[in-house]
């Protein structure tokens, strides 16, 4: 009898868990946070993982990503980015850059109605160039994520403020 019940209570716990990993909201929260992570480059990595770490972006891409970005970034980032056109220039960046670092990510909101999300997040964050470093701040993030039929849930739109530490 308290076989039974001891299994039981384990398959109920499997069933919540499974519940619970898979659902829509935890679905996005993964993918938010794994594009923060693929997006940084650490000053110590090599040439070999910053030509890859294009194609680590993109997978978090819509086919048409629509930016809007910090006054301080209008000029040098475009209003919207096709997906197949992503790997190639976030390689380029990667290879360019001294370091991306993104650290303390927090999720301050998230909604989800259907397959549409809207999630706001904070990162701490440092994009350090050879001759000046454009981004030093918290990034106040406001992205828009779809589910996608061909490659899940992924970014569609997104807009940011910096704001000082």
């Amino acid at each position: 009898m308290s076989r039974r019940i001891l299994l039981s209570v384990i398959a109920i716990l499997i069933v919540a868990f499974g519940m619970w990993w898979f659902s829509p909201a935890e679905q996005v929260k993964r993918r938010v946070l794994g594009l923060i992570d693929s997006a940084a480059v650490p000053s110590s990595m090599g040439t070999l993982s910053r030509v890859t770490r294009g194609e680590d972006v993109a997978k978090f891409f819509a086919p048409r990503l629509e930016i809007g970005s910090s006054d301080s970034l209008k000029n040098d980032v475009p209003n919207e980015i096709h997906r197949e056109n992503a790997a190639s220039l976030y390689t380029g960046v990667a290879r360019y850059v001294r370091e991306v670092s993104l650290v303390d990510p927090e999720i301050t909101r998230l909604e989800i109605s259907g397959d549409r999300a809207e999630v706001d997040f904070r990162v701490d964050a440092i994009v350090q160039l050879s001759s000046r470093r454009p981004i030093d701040g918290i990034l106040l993030v406001q992205s828009h994520w779809i589910k996608h039929p061909e490659f899940g849930w992924v970014m569609d739109k997104v807009e940011w403020q910096e704001t000082r530490r």
